[in-house]
Formats: C-alpha cells, structure tokens, sequence
C-alpha cells in the first residue's frame, strides 16, 4: 500500500489504460453529481408548496450552484490539486450525501440552503477530479473521444432529473433527496473500496501540493487560449442554464404545462444537448478540430438565440 502511495505523478501519467467499465463508472459519478443540479429544479413547485417560499428564495436554491461556481470555482480546482483527485471524489460524495440528508429532513428554507450548499460544494469536488481522473486511463485519440463523451455529464445529469418529473406527486421530493442520498453513500463505498483496483492510484507529494498557488491560478487565467476556452464555456452555460432553469418554469407558469409534462419536454430538450455532446466526440475521433466544434455550437447558439428572440 505504502509503495503505491509512493507512485509518481510521471508514472500516472504513463499508466496504461484500464477498463472500459471504470471509465463508465467515473462519467456516471460525473452525471450522478450534476443531477444534484436538476433535482432542485424540477422539485421547486412542491418545495414552494411546503414551505410556502417566495419566487426569490426559491431562485436562491437553485442557483447555489451556479453561484458557488462563479464565486469560488477557480480556487476549488486549486483545492482539488492540493487535497489529491481521490480525496476529493470521495469527499464530494460524502457531501453530496450529506446534504441530501439534510435536505430531506429540512423544516425551513434556511436549512435547506445549507443543505444545497453542501450539495455544492460536494458537487465540485466530483466535477474538478473524475476528468483529471479520466485523463489518467486514456491516451492518444480515445482521450478527446471520452472527454467529449464526459463533456455531456451536465445536460445528462439535469435531464435524467427532469425525466423524473411525472412520478414526484407519488414519490414526493424528499424521498428524492433521500434516494439520492443512497446512491451517494453507494458510490461513496464502491470508490473507497475500489479505487486502488478500478483507476491508477493517484497522489501528490507535499512539495508538489504546495506549488498549486495563487501564481499558478493567476499564470492559467493570463492564458489566451484558456481565457479563450472559459468565454466559450460561460456562453454554452448560459444556453444550458436557461434552457433547464427556465424552461420548465415557463411551461409551468405561462402555458399552464404540468409539471410532469415539463419535465418531460425539458428533459427531451436537453436530451438533444447530451446527443450533441456525445456526436463531438465522434466528430474528433474523425479529425475535426476542437476549435471547429466549438465555433460551430457557438455560431448555432447565436442564430437560434435570434430567431426565438424574434
């Protein structure tokens, strides 16, 4: 055990790649993760009912995510580095079950709120680690193949949620949180237990912990193609955020849709997201430039965005 605690970060590097089914599994904790993300969305009209919350605090709610990312997300990826990739797929886990529990058992908005804030924080821990992770089985052209594939964990996750939808007046919101809490605490035991075996047993030493700094934080944001990447991604996260944030409310609100048939059509569109998603992958195994993916998602995203507008 020692001894593979002592396997450099070179020779991660170099590990051959494992099985198909561990690179499943880390995309499912992925999708499992962004679920967290849905869960609120599609559950607000009955959290509103039972607590009797107003449209602000229950925006607050489902936008905790969106908000501790645009607060905090540049310093949890130097955090993820400092606590090692594993440490921080377990621990996100454990949060995420933690405050599912909580969540469950909350007589008020505040509670709640806390709730989803571990949800988020453990949702981060899960995201910044399982590509770091993917990238430790993979090489050549099957690692951009799977990281397109892992790229749809969002859209996917937040769809399976709202797919959800027409059996809530049944099961309720809070034995949704509770069986999230469950699939957590699994996937919690399954890592602990396996990870060594499934994935390459990954850790940094101290000295290298201690070099993620403000420095190195401040040397990738003052790169081109990295602010380059971030633009591109804050506009996708503006398309997708609307689309699996608002949609559903406005079906709901202003076409007098159920919320179960929300749902479904909310899910359905971001089932054409996640298809979108998964087809990148095929268009870079082919050699289609990343760039040239991304400039046409972005051209589309703007002319549709016209045509709704208009």
């Amino acid at each position: 055990m020692r001894l593979a605690a002592n396997t450099s970060e070179a020779t991660l590097a170099r590990a051959p790649a494992r099985s198909e089914g561990a690179i499943a599994l880390l995309v499912f904790t992925g999708v499992f993760a962004a679920a967290q993300v849905g869960k609120a969305i599609i559950c607000m009209p009955d959290i509103r009912g039972d607590m009797h919350l107003g449209l602000d605090v229950a925006g607050m709610l489902v936008a905790v995510f969106a908000t501790l990312g645009a607060l905090g997300g540049v310093g949890a990826g130097a955090m993820v580095a400092r606590i090692g990739l594993h440490r921080s797929l377990i621990g996100g886990l454990s949060a995420i079950a933690a405050g599912n529990v909580l969540g469950s058992y909350a007589a008020d908005a505040q509670t709640l709120l806390i709730a989803r804030i571990l949800e988020g924080i453990g949702f981060f821990g899960v995201v910044l680690s399982v590509p770091s992770l993917l990238a430790g089985q993979l090489s050549g052209t099957n690692r951009n193949f799977v990281m397109a594939i892992w790229s749809a964990y969002m859209p996917a996750g937040i769809m399976l949620m709202l797919f959800i939808a027409p059996a809530l007046p049944v099961m309720g919101w809070r034995n949704l949180w509770l069986a999230n809490a469950i699939i957590a605490v699994g996937l919690v035991v399954f890592w602990w237990a396996r990870i060594g075996a499934v994935v390459p047993v990954e850790t940094v030493d101290t000295n290298k912990r201690s070099s993620v700094s403000v420095k190195s934080v401040i040397d990738v944001l003052g790169k081109e193609r990295c602010l380059a990447a971030a633009f591109a991604f804050f506009a996708y996260s503006c398309q997708i955020f609307s689309m699996s944030f608002a949609l559903p409310h406005l079906l709901t609100s202003t076409y007098a849709v159920s919320t179960g048939t929300a749902g479904l059509l909310s899910g359905g569109v971001l089932a054409v997201s996640t298809a979108g998603h998964i087809a990148s992958g095929y268009l870079l195994r082919a050699g289609l430039r990343i760039w040239v993916c991304t400039a046409i998602a972005l051209i589309t995203f703007s002319v549709l965005s016209i045509c709704i507008s208009a």
